[in-house]
């Protein structure tokens, strides 16, 4: 599953990942390697190539100028059998061999573009031995496997995650982001106010309807024995029960701009800001739920994707320019359905605005920036900024004006900026999201 969702990072399709991983093969954590059809069809050409030097070495050990037998182990000219119908019956077999070699090579090279149930086992078993045949069906057994697991599911003849093959991939995104983290860099993310949610505290309190049921038992149990201090036995009541407060976790609405126009893939940055979607998403659904995240993808215009497709968003080859204006209106507008007063939009880029609208229908771009996209995209900066949410960017590329422009943006809103890579967006990013659930809040 974990080279499954790998390869998901670059294909966006379940069905074609499950292809790549047959073709290539693939490793277990013992270091043990399933070859592939592919690890097969070299293996393949090399068994050819040395059966045909062999049989080029027989026909010239049988030709006329050098009047010699064959010395290729076949019987001599002294064995009971004519040593003419030896060779003729080995010839016939090496013929034969080529044949289902080529046959073979043939079904192996088709199952690139179909499928490796093609590939006939009593012919790959006659070829290649018992273990190509064992290595053919574990090969085949791989959907299978995850989907009997409940990983994938097969709709309308293609394969698509389920939802516990999604949270495992993002489990997987989250777990190499934070094994990169030097040790201790990310600390603690708990508030240190009180209220409902978060890590267990010394303290403890009353039970109140709504409270989380995690009774201090000794403070319980000394509560009925100070109330009835005669009692042969212990008789709890209500109001005997004391529970462990919590340190509350400020909650938060989050917008992740991402974007997806063609620089992001020329540099090799496409792969990076799906991973960091997908681990942030995980993060916030395992620790934080109560947190809002929404998804936006930008580049000619912006949209908002579900978290359920983000394993399968490709680059569009009409995603050819930056549309950050949009993106900024399309995050304050989900934003505006949130009541957190904590609201942020986290801007993932490598390049300068270069396109936005003027309106609903007329789409404008150039590259360079023209003044007026930046007049605009800076306008729906200030309007973020009057309606409290904080703009943070995270910069794939230092480049001279990209930075000037993220420089006014963070000047106008008070957002901060990031200088990473595609190695280091991950950890940045992450680390800062859950740095900023450490500020103090009150709690009613």
């Amino acid at each position: 599953m974990d080279e499954l969702g790998q390869d998901l990072m670059s294909s966006g399709n379940v069905t074609d990942s499950l292809n790549q991983m047959q073709q290539q093969g693939l490793e277990d954590d013992q270091g043990q390697r399933l070859p592939g059809a592919k690890d097969m069809l070299e293996q393949l050409h090399q068994e050819k190539q040395r059966l045909e030097n062999q049989a080029q070495t027989s026909s010239e050990s049988r030709s006329p100028e050098d009047g010699g037998d064959l010395d290729n182990g076949l019987p001599s000219a002294g064995d009971t059998e004519n040593p003419e119908d030896t060779a003729s019956s080995a010839e016939a077999a090496l013929t034969e061999m080529l044949q289902k070699i080529d046959r073979l090579e043939n079904q192996l090279k088709n199952s690139e573009t179909c499928s490796l149930e093609s590939i006939d086992e009593q012919l790959l078993k006659d070829v290649m031995g018992d273990q190509a045949t064992d290595h053919l069906k574990q090969l085949c057994d791989i959907p299978r496997t995850l989907t009997d697991a409940g990983y994938i599911s097969r709709t309308n003849g293609k394969y698509v995650l389920t939802p516990r093959g999604m949270r495992r991939i993002g489990q997987k995104a989250l777990r190499d982001i934070f094994a990169q983290l030097r040790k201790g860099r990310g600390g603690g993310h708990n508030t240190i106010s009180k209220g409902s949610g978060g890590q267990i505290i010394e303290d403890t309190k009353k039970y109140a309807s709504g409270d989380d049921f995690q009774v201090h038992l000794q403070k319980t149990i000394m509560n009925a024995v100070c109330r009835e201090p005669a009692a042969s036995t212990v008789k709890l009541k209500p109001e005997d029960f004391e529970v462990f407060e919590r340190a509350g976790l400020e909650r938060s609405a989050t917008v992740l701009m991402v974007d997806l126009s063609f620089s992001m893939l020329a540099r090799g940055h496409f792969e990076a800001a799906k991973r960091v979607a997908i681990a942030l998403d995980s993060l916030i659904r395992s620790q934080y739920p109560k947190d809002s995240l929404y998804i936006v993808g930008f580049s000619n215009d912006a949209r908002q994707l579900k978290k359920e497709d983000l394993s399968y968003i490709q680059w569009g080859e009409s995603d050819n320019y930056t549309n950050i204006q949009h993106g900024l209106y399309v995050a304050r507008k989900l934003l505006a359905k949130e009541r957190q007063s904590n609201q942020q939009i986290i801007l993932v880029t490598d390049g300068e605005p270069t396109a936005h609208f003027e309106d609903e229908a007329h789409f404008f771009y150039q590259a360079p920036p023209s003044p007026r996209t930046l007049q605009l995209t800076l306008q729906e900066v200030r309007n973020c900024t009057r309606k409290g949410i904080v703009i943070n960017t995270f910069m794939l590329e230092n480049d001279k004006f990209l930075t000037a422009f993220v420089t006014r943006m963070a000047h106008i809103n008070k957002g901060r900026v990031f200088f990473t890579s595609a190695d280091t967006l991950g950890q940045y990013l992450i680390v800062d999201y859950m740095a900023n659930k450490k500020r103090t809040i009150a709690l009613g």
